[in-house]
């Protein structure tokens, strides 16, 4: 499956012009939770996803939310996605 996230990321890149990853040019991704049987409410959102600590400092001076945003990735995965918090 690694593989065909990949090239559909790098199709997105190439539709965009921006680069996953990259601190250039950011491509971010809001990815939703859930199953194609899901109850309803269940679903969770991961906002931001493609943040790094690169791209948040150099994005920081230009938009003061962007740390918040890093910030805000980094609770959703340890919350959601790695099960740390409850």
């Amino acid at each position: 499956m690694d593989w065909q996230i990949e090239k559909h990321i790098a199709m997105i890149e190439t539709i965009t012009g921006q680069t996953f990853g990259s601190a250039e040019n950011p491509l971010f991704f809001s990815i939703r939770s859930g199953s194609s049987i899901s109850l309803p409410g269940a679903m969770k959102t991961f906002l931001n996803v493609g943040m790094n600590d690169e791209i948040a400092v150099r994005l920081q001076p230009t938009a003061g939310l962007w740390l918040d945003g890093l910030g805000l990735l980094s609770t959703l995965f340890a919350e959601l996605g790695d099960g740390l918090w409850h």
